[in-house]
């Protein structure tokens, strides 16, 4: 694009004004020029990308704490995992991610610079034995195959994080989509509020907790983290984020192999010592421009 820019600039250079002063033809030249240069830098730009994300739930204290049989005594993996095939399409103040982030339901989510809109289409029935059944209440039955449901939230930067005690706009799998493509609006703040891909943290810190975040960004104008370390108010590392591979579309800089850590508090009475909570990755498999996604409007 840049080419194309300097060829055209060179030809506007040789244009010859007819029937004009030279002081008239020279302004005209540079006015014509600077709209030339000027208009695309105005176009909004986005890009599209498509990426594998997944993420390993390190809490083996949640099985004997809680005095469940362990998914390792039924031949399932101790540590669960999740895969996600994720869509991205990302401009400077505004985005939309899609993927399977609800076991029965396609999930698309929006920022478009005040809101963050959610839609969840219904892709299979819930199994009744996952159905939550309590006694005094009707019965409760799997939304229809096929159905929708959206929800808007009010923002201003698109952050999805809320403070102790009340959970966040977006899950896991989806704040950490959110972090390595969408975060751009939020990490450009003086002092940008980053929420942690795990919302267990809130179970382990009083209301006053404070983190301080340290944080590096590529440097383009859309400004993505390239690194990221989160800790408490005595320096305990809760999370790392890296960036280990990037590539540059539009001028902007993306990641297209990334890795996280989350750390909480160990569970055993007798330390103080701090374990993994959660380890998580990503790997772009696609990436090009991309258009202007569209908000649902209702």
């Amino acid at each position: 694009m840049q080419d194309k820019f300097r060829v055209s600039r060179g030809a506007l250079f040789r244009v010859h004004w007819r029937g004009m002063g030279a002081s008239l033809n020279r302004h005209a030249r540079v006015w014509v020029v600077c709209v030339c240069i000027c208009l695309p830098a105005a176009a909004a730009q986005f890009v599209e990308l498509t990426a594998e994300i997944e993420v390993t739930d390190w809490s083996y204290w949640f099985w004997w704490d809680r005095n469940i049989k362990r998914p390792d005594e039924n031949g399932a993996s101790l540590f669960p995992k999740g895969s996600w095939p994720i869509r991205c399409v990302i401009g400077t103040n505004s985005w939309m991610m899609e993927g399977p982030f609800a076991s029965n339901a396609r999930v698309t989510v929006w920022f478009s610079g005040t809101n963050i809109v959610q839609r969840y289409e219904i892709t299979s029935a819930v199994p009744d034995e996952k159905l939550v059944r309590r006694p005094g209440f009707p019965v409760a039955t799997s939304p229809a195959v096929g159905s929708a449901t959206t929800r808007v939230t009010e923002s201003v930067d698109g952050n999805p994080g809320r403070p102790v005690r009340v959970i966040d706009v977006l899950g896991t799998a989806e704040k950490v989509c959110w972090l390595a493509f969408c975060s751009a609006a939020v990490v450009r703040g003086k002092d940008p509020k980053i929420p942690l891909p795990s919302d267990f943290w809130k179970e382990f810190f009083p209301a006053s907790a404070k983190f301080t975040n340290t944080v590096t960004q590529f440097e383009d104008g859309l400004g993505l983290p390239s690194s990221v370390d989160i800790s408490t108010a005595k320096d305990q590392l809760v999370f790392q984020y890296q960036v280990h591979h990037s590539t540059n579309v539009l001028g902007c800089n993306f990641p297209t192999e990334f890795y996280l850590v989350q750390y909480k508090p160990a569970r055993a009475p007798w330390t103080n010592s701090w374990e993994v909570h959660l380890t998580g990755k990503g790997r772009v498999t696609a990436i090009g421009p991309g258009t202007e996604p569209k908000v649902p409007e209702k």
